[in-house]
């Protein structure tokens, strides 16, 4: 059975609520019963959003410096 995949880009300025945005979609196709797994692209001190994310429970992979 193939497996069908969806890609979602946000992009935007700093505090624009990117990351938010992103944790309340991933919420919702969760709660869905779909599978979601993010990559950011992280330019801050210690990949902050990269941890936020992953602190609620959804696999993330982090890009630094890209």
């Amino acid at each position: 059975m193939p497996v069908k995949a969806e890609y979602l880009m946000i992009g935007g300025f700093l505090g624009a609520g990117k990351t938010t945005a992103l944790l309340q979609l991933a919420r919702r196709l969760s709660a869905q019963g779909r599978r979601v797994g993010l990559i950011a692209n992280d330019q801050s001190h210690g990949l902050a959003d990269t941890a936020l994310l992953a602190a609620h429970g959804f696999p993330v992979e982090g890009i630094a410096g890209g």
